[in-house]
Formats: C-alpha cells, structure tokens, sequence
C-alpha cells in the first residue's frame, strides 16, 4: 500500500535500507541479520528491538515490489553499532584493525552488490556515514571490487556535518 500511494504521488524511485551489525566501536567484524549471535537473555536481535530483520528475502521481495511498480530502487546498506555507538566515530586508525575491518565490510558490501546485480538495482550506496574513515586509502580497493561485480551506480552516503569534503574518492 505504500509503495501504490508513493507512485500515486509521483515518486519514481525508493531507498531501501538494509543493515549490517557491529557488536561495538572496537569490532573489526560486520556481521549479516542472520549471522548475529543470540544476546545473553536468549533473545534475537528482532526479539530485542521489536523490529522485522532486513533479511535478504525481506530486500528482494521489497526490490521487486519496486520494480513491478516501474520505480527505481537505491540500495543503501548501513552499519547498526549494537552497543549504540554511532558508526561516524569508528576510526580504525590501527593499520591491522583497519586492514580486518575492511576486509570484513568489503564481504559485506560485495553481499548487496550481488544482489543489487541479479535484481537489477539501479544504485548501490557503497558506505553511509563512515566518516572517520573517509581518507583510508582502502576504499578505493573496496570500490574496485564492487565495481567488478555490480555494473549500476555508485554513490557514497557523506554525513550532513563537514565529512563530505574529507571523502578521498569521490573521482572513484
């Protein structure tokens, strides 16, 4: 019903927002919905936070419910910080942190440019909000990598403060 009032009111396109998780500031692992461990009280993440989990199914029915209706859709995978950090402060400064941690948010982005390529998304957000790690030279490996896979375009989400104009890879 949304998605037929938002065409009915002329938008041509839709942002959908999948999640990566961090267990805290300090983790240098991005985890999937389905790969997060239950927490001390037995309970899953959506049993915890009384949210529906953006499962693949859940992205690529919601993908296609877009598509069927002639819009656009932009996918814009985010990382949640689980001890409520904010994910703008990771800074990743130590070069064997920085070198796991983007080893493990290249998989994860490399997740959604698969599927942004088999479901015919028309825009990937390759990071949103990272701004402590904007001037790391390893994006331009992570941009390379999904360039290889995901053929459609290519944006960085920047933060409304000052990061925009620390970003060292817009040319990529």
């Amino acid at each position: 019903a949304s998605l037929d009032e938002l065409m009915c009111r002329g938008a041509d396109g839709v942002r959908l927002t999948p999640f990566g998780f961090m267990v805290s500031m300090t983790s240098t692992t991005v985890l999937l919905i389905n790969a997060l461990p239950r927490g001390p009280d037995g309970k899953t993440f959506e049993e915890r936070y009384q949210v529906r989990g953006e499962t693949d199914e859940v992205a690529i029915r919601e993908i296609k419910a877009v598509h069927q209706r002639r819009m656009k859709v932009q996918l814009k995978p985010h990382i949640w910080m689980m001890d409520n950090g904010w994910r703008g402060e990771i800074a990743f400064s130590a070069p064997a942190q920085r070198k796991t941690i983007f080893k493990s948010y290249t998989q994860f982005i490399l997740h959604y440019a698969d599927m942004a390529q088999k479901h015919n998304v028309e825009m990937l957000v390759i990071g949103v909000e990272l701004d402590r790690t904007t001037q790391h030279p390893e994006w331009l490996e992570v941009i390379k990598k999904v360039r290889a896979r995901y053929f459609g375009k290519l944006p960085y989400a920047a933060n409304w403060d000052d990061d925009a104009e620390f970003v060292t890879f817009w040319d990529a």
